[in-house]
């Protein structure tokens, strides 16, 4: 029943409080975990996907002033997947995070990750956002649960679907004790405008044709779906003006 199995890790962060839940070895060592778990769970269930290692962000790339840990992020990963190319290793799916209110940056950060797959052979490797939301732990959150984190998610949501940068991507987290979750009010347990972006993508993909879309807009993104009697369409403003827009089909 195994379906999918992740191997993950951060390159070493003293400052990171949630160092001790992830990899404390030497990149070293990492890499020589990878290459016998991998192989061997590949062997074992040939049908499964195997991947890593759960990169906790190039904001180096986007970014200036960053700390050295961040840098380490990049060539982490360049070392990763040149360790897996030359020691034939299986790598299904890289999977990778960033906290970010910048929407721009996060699609920046997704067209960075697939073009270095590609660029180092991995042209059928899938890229799997495995976390993202609007800004980090102990920040932003009154956003998460408001109506900028809701116009956030919905521009993501868009962003993505009209690119082919990222196969999968998982919104984090929806659990109540978490101060990641923006989709319902620890206290009251009131769902959150953050939550409805998913309910409307949800929406598209029960039409299950998607269509091209445009936008002349900034900062305004837009997705859109249909069948044989219906078509949708998602809009999200994710600015500090209130605009008009005109929708033709």
């Amino acid at each position: 029943g195994i379906k999918y199995w992740e191997i993950w890790n951060e390159p070493e962060n003293p400052g990171n409080k949630w160092g001790k839940s992830m990899w404390n070895g030497t990149k070293e060592e990492f890499f020589d975990l990878y290459k016998i778990t991998s192989k061997h769970l590949k062997e074992k269930f040939p049908d499964i996907k195997v991947g890593g290692y759960g990169g906790c962000g190039f904001y180096a790339i986007t970014r200036e002033n960053v700390p050295a840990s961040r840098h380490d992020f990049v060539t982490y990963f360049i070392d990763f997947l040149k360790m897996v190319k030359t020691e034939n290793c299986p790598l299904d799916f890289y999977s990778w995070h960033i906290y970010t209110a910048d929407e721009k940056e996060l699609l920046a950060h997704a067209k960075y990750v697939r073009e270095t797959l590609d660029t180092y052979g991995f042209n059928n490797t899938e890229s799997h956002l495995n976390e993202w939301n609007i800004n980090a732990e102990g920040t932003g959150f009154a956003a998460k649960h408001d109506m900028e984190g809701g116009s956030f998610n919905a521009a993501v949501l868009c962003m993505l679907q009209n690119t082919r940068y990222v196969d999968m991507a998982h919104y984090y987290c929806f659990s109540i004790a978490s101060t990641y979750n923006g989709f319902m009010d620890g206290n009251t347990r009131d769902i959150c405008p953050s939550w409805y972006p998913f309910v409307a993508f949800g929406n598209l993909y029960r039409l299950k044709t998607a269509t091209d879309v445009t936008c002349d807009y900034d900062r305004i993104y837009a997705a859109a779906a249909k069948n044989d009697e219906e078509y949708a369409v998602l809009v999200s403003n994710y600015s500090d003006e209130n605009d008009k827009v005109s929708i033709h089909i």
